[in-house]
This record gives C-alpha cells, sequence and structure tokens, in this order.
C-alpha cells in the first residue's frame, strides 16, 4: 500500500507545474515504471488473464473461446506470444496502448496536465489497469472517441469507439455520447434527470433489469456481485458525488457549464446512480466518468473566484476517494509485488 501512497504524494508534488511537459512526461514514464515492475499476480483479476495467455503460449488457443467478440485482448496476447514474449512484456503492452489515449487526450484538452494525472491516478482510473484490463482499455479509447465528438470529427471518433467496444463489448454504452455530436443537454434538465435516476437507483429490483439485453442482465447479475447487501455508504458516497457535480456547476464559469465534458461526467452520473444497488454499477459509470480527468482539471481553471479553494476542495474529494478504495482494496492491489527479478534484487541488497 506504501507504494501507491509514495505515488499519490509524488504526483500531488507535480500539480504546481501545471502544463510543464518534461515534468508531465516524467509523471507518465514513472506510472509506466510502476506497471513495469509489478508482479504479475497483483490484481484480483489477474488469474484468468494469465491462464488465458498461458493456454495461447502452450498453443491451447482453441480452448480460450470467450474472446470471440472482445478480440483485441486475445489479439495481443497471439502477437506478443508469436515473438516468445513474456507475460510481463505483455502486460506492459497493453498499459502503454492503454495509457496512450489518455496522454493525447489530456494534452489537447487539459488545462492543468498535471492535476488531470493526478486525477487519474487518485480517482483509480490508473490502478484500474491492474485489475479490468480490457476494460480500462475500452475506457481509454472511450475517452479518445469522446475527444473526437467535442472536435466534431466524427469519423475517427467512430473508429475508437469501434475499438472500445472491440476491447470490451460493454463500450457500447459510449454510443449515448454521441448525442453530444448534434445537442447538449441543459442544466435544468441535467438537475432534474440527476433526481430522477438517483430516485430509480434505490427502488431498482431484479425484475426491473428485463429491458436490458441478456449479455447486460449477465454482467449485473454476475455470481458474487448482483445486488449489494449494504446499500447506505455508497448511496451517500454516490449522493456526495452529485451534490459536488451540481454545486459546482452551480458556481461554475459560463465556459465550465457549457463544457463538452459536463455532459460526460453527467451521463456518468446518471448510470451511477442508476445502478447504485448493483455491485458492478460503478464500473459500468467508468465508461463516461473517466472524463473528470478532464472536467474537474478545466472547471479548477476556468473559475473565475475563489480558484485556490476550489481546487483545494476537489484535490481533498479526489483524495478521499482514492484513500476510501485503496484501503478497501476490491480490485485486489494491495500488497504492491514486484516481479521476482526486482524481489532477488532487493533481497540482495538487504543482504549486503
Amino acid at each position: 500500500m506504501y507504494i501507491y501512497i509514495a505515488y499519490f504524494l509524488i504526483l500531488f508534488f507535480f500539480i504546481q507545474y501545471k502544463n510543464n511537459k518534461v515534468i508531465f512526461y516524467y509523471a507518465c514514464s514513472l506510472l509506466l515504471l510502476l506497471l513495469a515492475v509489478k508482479n504479475i499476480n497483483v490484481g484480483a483479476d489477474s488469474g484468468p488473464y494469465i491462464r488465458d495467455f498461458t493456454a495461447f503460449a502452450l498453443g491451447h488457443a482453441k480452448e480460450v473461446t470467450k474472446y470471440q467478440t472482445e478480440p483485441i485482448w486475445r489479439w495481443i496476447a497471439q502477437i506478443v506470444v508469436f515473438f516468445k514474449g513474456s507475460y510481463v512484456s505483455f502486460q506492459l503492452i497493453l498499459f502503454i496502448i492503454t495509457f496512450l489515449p489518455v496522454i493525447y487526450v489530456i494534452q489537447k484538452n487539459s488545462k492543468n496536465y498535471l492535476l488531470s494525472v493526478f486525477f487519474f491516478f487518485s480517482f483509480f482510473y490508473y490502478l484500474n489497469t491492474y485489475c479490468i484490463v480490457r476494460q480500462a482499455m475500452a475506457i481509454s479509447f472511450l475517452l479518445l472517441c469522446y475527444s473526437f465528438i467535442k472536435d466534431h470529427k466524427l469519423l475517427p471518433a467512430i473508429l475508437f469507439f469501434v475499438i472500445a467496444v472491440l476491447c470490451h463489448n460493454l463500450a457500447f454504452l459510449g454510443i449515448l455520447a454521441f448525442v453530444f455530436y448534434w445537442k447538449k443537454f441543459p442544466l435544468r434538465l441535467i438537475y432534474i434527470l440527476l433526481a430522477v435516476s438517483f430516485i430509480f437507483g434505490l427502488i431498482l429490483n431484479q425484475g426491473m433489469l428485463f429491458f436490458l439485453p441478456q449479455k447486460i442482465r449477465d454482467y449485473f447479475l454476475w455470481p458474487g456481485h448482483g445486488f449489494r447487501k449494504t446499500l447506505a455508504p455508497y448511496t451517500a458516497l454516490i449522493g456526495i458525488m452529485n451534490l459536488t457535480y451540481i454545486t459546482c456547476l452551480l458556481r461554475g464559469s459560463k465556459e465550465s457549464k457549457e463544457s463538452f465534458w459536463t455532459q460526460t461526467v453527467f451521463l456518468g452520473l446518471v448510470v451511477l446512480n442508476s445502478t447504485q444497488k448493483l455491485v458492478l454499477g460503478i464500473r459500468l459509470s467508468q465508461f463516461f466518468m473517466i472524463t473528470q480527468i478532464i472536467f474537474w482539471t478545466n472547471y479548477i481553471e476556468e473559475k473565475q473566484d475563489k480558484k485556490t479553494l476550489y481546487k483545494i476542495g476537489l484535490i481533498i474529494y479526489s483524495s478521499t476517494y482514492f484513500f476510501a478504495l485503496l484501503i478497501r482494496d476490491s480490485i485486489g492491489i494491495v500488497p504492491y509485488e514486484f516481479i521476482p527479478q526486482i524481489q532477488k534484487f532487493l533481497h540482495y541488497v538487504n543482504n549486503l
């Protein structure tokens, strides 16, 4: 756990450098390094991925059938196996592919690169790549898709949307963001829909999922997940997220209120509100909530009064979120372990 806290503090320190490209690339390199030396068993979902990769390496690819409609992970694995690569090199390649769209979108859209990197880490999107590998890739390509929708470049937006869906089929939900290519929701409607979706989420039951496609129903009702047994803490957390968003919008600049990223975070909150009783609802909301790393950064930079106060408040907000998830460790990243080569080196140094 301590290594994650150390990285958190380093990225917090880097915020002051704002758009310094040298520090920005250095911060990104540090994140890449942390993953490059990560043991392959860090992350709750690592076991199935390792087994599937091993099956490819042993020539048993035909036995692995679960990537038929989400083939990108499979294609990358088979390419790495073809070149005699290990799972360590494979996970590094996956992270580079996942991280590059994020770097591009931050440079293209953020008004404070280093603050966006901090939010990428503190809102747990970086650490999610240790566990929900395919979904993390899909989220990154959807972020890239949204950036092109914002710029009214429809063809590249569609291209990266398709790539995202081929990484993880549930990324198809991102198609909702194409509405903003033509029209944005007025603030009054946003507030109403947030309230309605929050109430809907409180009364949701299994029978009300009948209208969803079978694949999504199966995802929500996955054995060991399904409906939450204890709802109150999550409802309180989601309520705070909604109130923070609404309060900041009410006190935001005109530019922030009309921002494309205001709309995408709104979609994420609607999904989060509606699925608050479902364990995996928060994962589904991340297909839109990833845009927080741009929205909150630009909100702070566009603030015309009390900028420092709001900056401190939002950093505390994201930091609380970070430490709550880190302590809970639902994605199995604690403790952090180095790859065997690093472990042997550290053992050697300790014995000197």
